[in-house]
């Protein structure tokens, strides 16, 4: 350019001013002087950001972003900051990060078609090539050698050229997909290595979210549990009822998560006693919501007709018609005539409760559809009259399938002995020792489920 520039003013001056250009040479020379060092800096700069400070930049890029990822907890935005990192860094026609979506793939969106999706599996034909590779391989080269058609198709709809694992413990966690350069260019060995410091510091950060979510999803369940532990003792009774014509405990023992165990009493004067126990579906709050629905139901009906078969078919019309068919009780109503000795129940699915007779245990096998299931259900009751000294035990089924650390249930086996032993005890004596007989057979552990003991005695 210089030189043409040179030629070109020299020939004009040369026919303006004659033959006499030695002013043309001696100001190109001076204007030669001035400007060389910037034009050679400009020159070298360019040079330097093609080739050697390219690849200054993508070093220091791709160690600023493996630490970057390390900060991120949510799935999203790691997906698109790996995107739009390496699409500017690189310059490649596609990147795509396959994340986790349950526990046998992984799967990412496809921007260019909407929804849809590109997905692999993570113990398939492919997942193992790359758990065998552990570095970056080309597309060529596991297409050469994979079999299974929906897997090459799948890769083929990403534009992959290159392919990075994101392994960690011999686990394929996710992938990272490259296309090609827009040059053309291959990748480099040292592109390569920068790639695969990358994966393993993605790898490192998605098990840190999963271990976060984890940790965020304790939290919710925990604080779920406070709040259906608190629903669950505001609507249990505080106190037990006293008669002179009979003795009652109750003991409810709720388990890690919550169930929706219910009991209550309801006077009816000073001769009469309702009794009521349930278990609800469904554990947390859901459990405890329907318990309290459950609860509110029964007391209405209860005070409103004395036969324990209308109450319970009022209360199961009530649950079935508000409630969705999964959620169902079983579901147990009787009513004591202390003055009479008679007790005369519903038994709509629960526990048959076991009356205990001068040291004969028999339980009382009496039932009928659960609660909350459909509408219209007729129920049946029965009466028992019952003599002084003896003892009814109502419970759920969270004592008899407490298990221990070799998954044995307590069983209604044990439970019978129990009460062979004990029965002349207190009502409070025998309840506690119950309690007791259960946590050891237990070994302290916690209990999978809530369990309820009603113990009634007439005298």
């Amino acid at each position: 350019i210089y030189l043409y520039l040179y030629n070109t003013a020299k020939r004009i001056a040369g026919s303006i001013l004659g033959q006499n250009t030695g002013l043309i040479d001696i100001l190109f020379l001076l204007i030669a002087m001035i400007a060389f060092q910037p034009l050679l800096n400009f020159f070298e700069t360019l040079l330097d950001r093609f080739f050697y400070r390219h690849g200054v930049d993508l070093r220091t890029s791709l160690q600023e972003l493996s630490q970057e990822v390390l900060t991120i907890f949510d799935m999203n935005q790691l997906r698109e900051k790996i995107v739009n990192a390496l699409s500017e860094t690189l310059l490649v026609e596609a990147v795509y990060l396959m994340l986790p979506a349950g526990n046998d793939r992984l799967e990412t969106e496809l921007p260019e078609r909407p929804g849809e999706k590109a997905v692999l599996g993570t113990a398939g034909e492919f997942a193992r090539f790359m758990k065998n590779e552990k570095r970056p391989a080309l597309i060529g080269d596991i297409l050469a050698r994979l079999g299974d058609e929906n897997e090459r198709r799948n890769l083929r709809r990403m534009r992959s050229y290159l392919l990075v694992p994101l392994l960690h413990r011999d686990n394929l966690l996710g992938l990272l997909v490259l296309g090609r350069k827009i040059n053309y260019a291959a990748f480099s060995y040292e592109e390569m290595n920068l790639l695969q410091r990358l994966a393993d510091q993605l790898a490192i950060s998605l098990e840190n979210i999963q271990l976060y979510q984890e940790k965020l999803e304790m939290q919710r369940i925990e604080e779920e549990i406070g709040v259906a532990q608190e629903i669950q003792r505001t609507l249990l009774p505080r106190e037990w009822p006293q008669s002179p014509d009979f003795e009652i405990c109750a003991m409810n023992i709720p388990s890690k998560e919550v169930g929706g165990d219910f009991y209550d009493f309801v006077r009816f004067g000073e001769d009469r006693l309702g009794i009521a126990i349930g278990d609800v579906s469904g554990k947390g709050i859901p459990g405890a919501i329907l318990m309290s629905n459950l609860q509110a139901a029964f007391r209405a009906y209860a005070f409103r007709y004395p036969s324990p078969k209308r109450v319970v078919s009022q209360v199961n019309d009530h649950l079935a018609l508000t409630t969705s068919p999964e959620k169902y009780v079983t579901f147990f109503y009787g009513v004591l005539e202390a003055k009479k000795r008679r007790f005369t129940f519903t038994n709509a699915g629960h526990n048959y409760p076991l009356l205990c007779r001068e040291g004969c245990i028999m339980p009382i096998e009496e039932g009928d559809l659960i609660v909350g299931v459909r509408p219209g259900v007729e129920y049946r009751q029965r009466s028992l009259k019952l003599k002084p000294g003896d003892l009814i035990l109502f419970y759920t089924d969270g004592l008899t399938e407490a298990f221990d650390k070799n998954e044995a249930f307590f069983g209604e086996e044990r439970l019978v002995e129990m009460l062979k032993k004990h029965y002349t005890a207190p009502v409070e004596v025998l309840q506690k020792s119950i309690y007791h007989e259960v946590v050891n057979f237990c070994n302290n552990t916690s209990l999978h489920d809530d369990f309820t003991l009603v113990i009634l005695r007439v005298k």
